[in-house]
């Protein structure tokens, strides 16, 4: 597999894990103006410049590892649902099927988990 789309989150959702405080030093890849790159491949591409911001585009275990196992008690799920009318399954994050978020792709689903933990200060507090 050559393409990181499947992996990794979108960029919209690359700029909502920054907004939310995501560390933007683990990540394998990184989205600048709206592509996904390696980090490595910044340098080399010349992107690491004053005008171009780029900020971390994590694949799903990196996400999944910055959530609680448990929250208030309730597990940490992940599932994947039967597929739509298209073909396409959804990815399902949740703490015992409250606060369900759906997506194409794990990455993103736990990704709007990330950021509805953040936005609700529910996260625990970083070392």
């Amino acid at each position: 597999m050559n393409d990181s789309s499947d992996l990794t989150v979108s960029p919209e959702y690359a700029e909502k894990l920054y907004k939310a405080g995501f560390n933007q030093d683990k990540s394998y890849f990184m989205c600048v103006d709206g592509k996904i790159v390696a980090r490595q491949s910044l340098a080399y591409m010349g992107l690491y410049k004053a005008e171009k911001e780029a900020v971390a585009a994590p694949i799903d275990s990196e996400i999944l590892d910055e959530l609680p196992i448990v929250l208030r008690k309730k597990n940490l799920c992940c599932s994947k649902s039967v597929p739509d009318i298209r073909g396409n399954p959804f990815w399902q994050v949740s703490y015992d099927w409250e606060a369900v978020f759906e997506s194409v792709t794990l990455a993103n689903a736990a990704a709007a988990m990330f950021c509805y933990l953040s936005e609700n200060n529910l996260l625990p507090p970083t070392s």
